[in-house]
């Protein structure tokens, strides 16, 4: 498929109805019952996740922020303390299943028995649980990149945890090609330039995506920063500067969150008289996850048609894979 058919298929994953497989959960929290592995009986959910496998991730961190999430994208297990990795879930979640840092995770996981659960398409993480006899959820693979089969891996992990899942509908309801449009217009405003991508700290997880899917689709560099924190730290980098600094670009993914509204004027003001072009993002009103999902399609929708102006593949990523191969 191309991407573009990617895209357009993407809500379609929000329909799919994951299947969970293995019953053997370790240690047994109370209130534990198979095919709803959230329990009270957990303190902490522990995900670890790379690349385009932390996308999901972090966009359920950000829709059930009361929960404590912590998302892990390195090798191991994070360094919480014995007791803290003894009463959580641990989730390994990896497109491929063979992603290194997070094989490396479900093995600790497994040596110091911990309760481990597994989201994968295949590869070494579904052996490990199926020889395990671990929870794990097989997501549909293919030839999908990580970054695009983010439908799929949110809806299994939100059926690991037990999140409420009331939004998947409307998230599937979504019409990709209506969003297309935009994209190719805020590409013109990225275009020959190098985007800088601000979000709400609330949303600063979105602003993470826009940044991993301009750099694997748009093959461009591309940095993030979240509203207010920046204002206390990043403008002084652009607006003191004596440099030039014509050659970024600026989105702000605007939630309408009052308390920033100010801010964000006068920044994008500021910026403007600099000559860093600023245009902003409004995230679609309505439900929540909606919201995310619809930007998130509208990200790849941006990078796409800035991959077609530059001439490149949007798909295959060939430096990523060839650092892969050398280690």
């Amino acid at each position: 498929m191309s991407y573009r058919e990617l895209i357009l298929d993407l809500p379609k994953q929000f329909s799919w109805q994951p299947k969970m497989s293995g019953e053997h959960i370790r240690p047994k929290p109370r209130g534990l019952f198979v095919g709803h592995l959230f329990s009270s009986g957990f303190k902490r959910i522990v995900i670890a996740g790379m690349g385009g496998s932390r996308l999901a991730p972090d966009i359920l961190k950000m829709h059930w922020p009361r929960k404590n999430i912590h998302i892990h994208s390195d090798y191991g297990l994070p360094d919480l303390g014995e007791g803290v990795l003894r009463d959580a879930l641990v989730i390994a979640n990896s497109y491929s299943g063979n992603t290194g840092e997070t094989v490396s995770a479900a093995r600790e996981a497994v040596s110091k028995d911990y309760t481990l659960a597994v989201v994968a398409s295949g590869g070494e993480l579904i052996k490990m649980a199926e020889e395990n006899q671990l929870p794990h959820i097989i997501i549909p693979g293919g030839d999908i990149p990580s970054r695009l089969a983010v439908g799929y891996d949110l809806v299994a992990l939100m059926a690991l945890v037990g999140a409420e899942g009331g939004e998947m509908a409307a998230c599937a309801g979504i019409d990709a090609a209506k969003l297309e449009s935009r994209g190719q217009e805020l590409a013109e405003h990225l275009s020959g330039g190098i985007p800088l991508i601000y979000a709400p700290e609330s949303k600063k997880e979105l602003g993470y995506a826009w940044k991993v899917i301009l750099n694997e689709t748009a093959k461009v560099p591309a940095f993030f920063n979240r509203f207010p924190e920046l204002n206390h730290n990043e403008m002084a980098g652009f607006l003191d500067s004596k440099q030039l600094l014509t050659s970024f670009r600026c989105l702000i993914l605007d939630d309408g969150d009052e308390r920033l509204a100010k801010g964000i004027d006068k920044i994008s003001e500021l910026y403007n008289q600099k000559g860093i072009s600023v245009t902003r993002v409004p995230l679609v009103q309505g439900a929540p996850l909606l919201a995310v999902v619809s930007s998130v399609i509208l990200a790849h929708w941006t990078a796409l048609a800035l991959a077609e102006k530059a001439g490149v593949d949007p798909i295959s990523t060939p430096s990523i894979e060839e650092f892969k191969k050398s280690l």
